[in-house]
C-alpha cells in the first residue's frame, strides 16, 4: 500500500515545490516593482530639490543677511517645501553663516561630502 501511494506523495511534493517557486518569483517581481517606484520618487525629489536650489541661487540679492539671521526668502522656501528639515547659508569655505534651525555655535560643513 505504501508503494502504491508513493507516486501520489511525490506528485504532491513536486506541486508544492513548483508553487513555492512561483510564489518566490512573484515576490521578487513585486519587490523589484516597489524598488523602481521608490527610485522614481527619489529621482523626482532630487530634481525638485535641484530646481529649488537653482531658483534660490539666481536671487543672490535676496539672500543677503546680517547678524546670523537668515533672509526671509529662506523662510518662505521652507514654508513652500515642508519636506526639508532646514535651510541655511554657508560660505564657500564651509562656514555656516545662518540657519533656520537653532544652532548652538559655529558650524563648518567643509568636511561633508555635499
Amino acid at each position: 500500500m505504501l508503494i502504491l501511494s508513493l507516486p501520489g506523495f511525490l506528485l504532491i511534493l513536486a506541486l508544492l515545490f513548483a508553487q513555492r517557486s512561483n510564489m518566490l518569483q512573484l515576490q521578487e517581481q513585486q519587490a523589484l516593482m516597489y524598488a523602481n517606484q521608490v527610485a522614481t520618487l527619489q529621482h523626482a525629489e532630487v530634481a525638485a530639490t535641484q530646481t529649488l536650489l537653482q531658483q534660490l541661487a539666481y536671487q543672490p540679492d535676496n539672500l543677503q543677511h546680517h547678524d546670523g539671521r537668515c533672509p526671509q526668502l529662506l523662510s518662505n522656501a521652507q514654508h513652500l517645501s515642508p519636506s526639508f528639515a532646514n535651510f541655511g547659508l554657508a560660505t564657500p569655505d564651509g562656514n555656516v553663516t545662518c540657519s533656520l534651525s537653532k544652532i548652538s555655535g559655529p558650524i563648518s560643513i567643509a568636511d561633508r561630502p555635499y
